[in-house]
Formats: C-alpha cells, sequence, structure tokens
C-alpha cells in the first residue's frame, strides 16, 4: 500500500525519478517490526506478521510495506502518530524493491507483484524452483531474483516480472546449497553473497544476473551474508557484525579486510560520506573514501540489535526499533534525537 503523507509533503510517481539512480532500502525485522525514514521528518513503523515481516521499501518520493497482516505508523515530524492497518490477502509478498519506475514483491508463492504507486498491484508472471524466499535486486531496468534456500539458480525478467528466465547453477554453489545469501546492485554489477550449509561464504559478481563469476572472497572469519551495504565514491562496504567489514574498490571483484571493528553493523552513504553505526550504537564511523574511518560518538540505541541506517535526501537518519527515538545528521557525527 502507499502511505498517507502529510499534505505539505509533495509526492511524485516513479516517472520522475526515470532516469535517476534509485536508493533501494530494504529492511527485514524478525522480530515483527521494522523503520525506515523515508524523507526527512517522515518516519515509518512497520510491524507485520507473515512471510513480508514488515518490509519497508522506499525510493526517496513512493513507500510500500508488505506483509499478510501488519499495521503502519507514520510520524511527522515529531507530531502525534496515526495508526493504520490493511491486509493484503493472499500476497504474504516480500523482498520490495523498485526499478524500471515500479516496485516489484515476490510472494511466497514466487509469484511477482508490481505496482506503479505502491497502492494498486497487478499479478505478473511465477518464478520456478520451490524456495519459499527470493533476495530481489533490480538494476533500474531489469529484476534479478536468487532464492534465499536451496538451489542457486538465478532468475531473471526484462518486462516486469512477466516472465522469468531461469539460470540453473549460475552461482557455482550445487552441493550443500544455499543456507543464506543477500544480494546488491553497485550502480554497475550485481553483488552477492552466498552461504552454503557448511557456513562457507562466497561472493559473485554479473553485470546482468545471468552469468556470474566467483570474486574474491571476504577476509577470514566472515563467514556470514552481509547485512548491510553501502555503495559510494567507487567503493561498495559490506558490513556482518560480530565478524567484521570488508570493502572493494573494484566493483566486488576483490575484498579488503576494512579498518571498522569487528561490530560495525549499519552502513548508509551520502553527502559524500560513508556513515556506520556499531552494533551497540556508541560510536560512529566517518569516511570521505570508505577504507580510512575516523572515530565519532554516536547516539545512545534502546534496541542496537534492530536498529537502521538510512540516508534520505539530505541526511543520515538512524533509527532505534527498541524505543520511538529517531536520530538525525548531516554528516555522521554531530546526531540530534
Amino acid at each position: 500500500m502507499r502511505l498517507p503523507v502529510i499534505p505539505n509533503v509533495s509526492t511524485k510517481d516513479g516517472l520522475s525519478n526515470k532516469n535517476a539512480r534509485l536508493t533501494n532500502c530494504l529492511k527485514e525485522s524478525k522480530k515483527g517490526g521494522d523503520k525506515a525514514v523515508v524523507r526527512p521528518g517522515l518516519v515509518l513503523d512497520a510491524q507485520a506478521s507473515g512471510v513480508g515481516h514488515g518490509l519497508v521499501v522506499f525510493n526517496n518520493e513512493l513507500v510500500s510495506v508488505y506483509g499478510s497482516t501488519f499495521n503502519v505508523n507514520y510520524e511527522p515530524g515529531v507530531a502525534d502518530w496515526n495508526n493504520y492497518a490493511s491486509v493484503l490477502a493472499g500476497i504474504n509478498a516480500g523482498s520490495p524493491t523498485f526499478g524500471n519506475d515500479s516496485f516489484m514483491s515476490i510472494s511466497s508463492g514466487r509469484v511477482a507483484n508490481i505496482s506503479a504507486n505502491g497502492t494498486a498491484w497487478q499479478t505478473r508472471g511465477t518464478i520456478g524452483g520451490s524456495a519459499t524466499w527470493h533476495h530481489l535486486a533490480s538494476d533500474g531496468e531489469n529484476f534479478v531474483a536468487l532464492p534465499g534456500s536451496g538451489a542457486a539458480t538465478t532468475y531473471t525478467s526484462s518486462d516486469l516480472g512477466l516472465t522469468w528466465i531461469a539460470h540453473a547453477s549460475a552461482i557455482g554453489i550445487s552441493s550443500p546449497p544455499i543456507s543464506e545469501c543477500s544480494i546488491h546492485f553497485d550502480g554497475s554489477y550485481y553483488l552477492a553473497a552466498v552461504v552454503d550449509d557448511d557456513t562457507v561464504a562466497t561472493m559473485w559478481r554479473s553485470s546482468d544476473g545471468a552469468t556470474w563469476s566467483q570474486c574474491g572472497d571476504r577476509p577470514v572469519a566472515q563467514e556470514s551474508r552481509p547485512t548491510s551495504w553501502a555503495t559510494g565514491a567507487g567503493v561498495t562496504l559490506a558490513c556482518s557484525p560480530g565478524e567484521g567489514s570488508a570493502y572493494s574498490s573494484n566493483n566486488g571483484l576483490t575484498w579488503n579486510d576494512s579498518a571498522l571493528p569487528d561490530n560495525a553493523a549499519y552502513a548508509a552513504f551520502g553527502n559524500d560520506t560513508f556513515v556506520v553505526i556499531d552494533s551497540v550504537g556508541a560510536y560512529s564511523y566517518t569516511s570521505s573514501d570508505g577504507v580510512s574511518f575516523s572515530t565519532n560518538t554516536g547516539p545512545t540505541l534502546v534496541s542496537p540489535g534492530a536498529s537502521r541506517l538510512y540516508f534520505t535526501l539530505s541526511e543520515f537518519v538512524l533509527v532505534d526499533s527498541g524505543s520511538t527515538t529517531f536520530h538525525t545528521s548531516p554528516d555522521g557525527v554531530d546526531w540530534a534525537s
């Protein structure tokens, strides 16, 4: 659904951003709730059940929230919260992303659903295989789906999900199969971090989502899929809290151990700056190149394990999912709560 916004906020449809690289933000809370900031002064809190788990996607203009059943709150600035409830019957949609002027979400039945405005949806084609969950990414025109478990077959669509082409064993893991993964588009390549049942993580990249090549893996001990990616200034940063972070300056071809501490958790890029928050919110780290970081005092978090960091239009926003507080900063150094 598309959420109502306060009257003095002007909304636009996706056509206005057709030729721009859009900011796709997808976060999932296994505890049933997640928050996202879609523009300065407008915060969303999605709490849901079902496959979607209250996922939020936005392209800095439109907002969609997914889940079989969910409640949504939105807050214009620090004003009172307003509550809206809705049911997306039979969809159980997850993995939303934005591309080709449309939102897309893949249901638990592997069915692609698209919407131009987040309100009216239409059913498109069905992805093959048997996985119930897919990770989805877009280069702005095409979509790539990677099963969250099972066989390492990728699926691509160039017609807004009407037809899907299967690329069997495109990612060279056959036995044991995928146990977890995440996918990211860095502006030039799709990057995938894939973990098999032996908890060995491998990194892959593709220019089209169909043909993949294995890259140099992240440093030793970084065995889980990244929970946070950020791309800017020719560098992509991948954070895995508790295991450390890695960066690539050649579109994922090789990866280097980051100077960030092992508990670096939430990353975003904006205003020509990388900002990273640690897993407890005690420190923020800033960098202009994604390699050398300065250490700053971070805002105190009530529930750091479920927090998220975004860049929206002009500022960084750190949302503490364990409280009603969010924190904003233009540079990752000075924070206001």
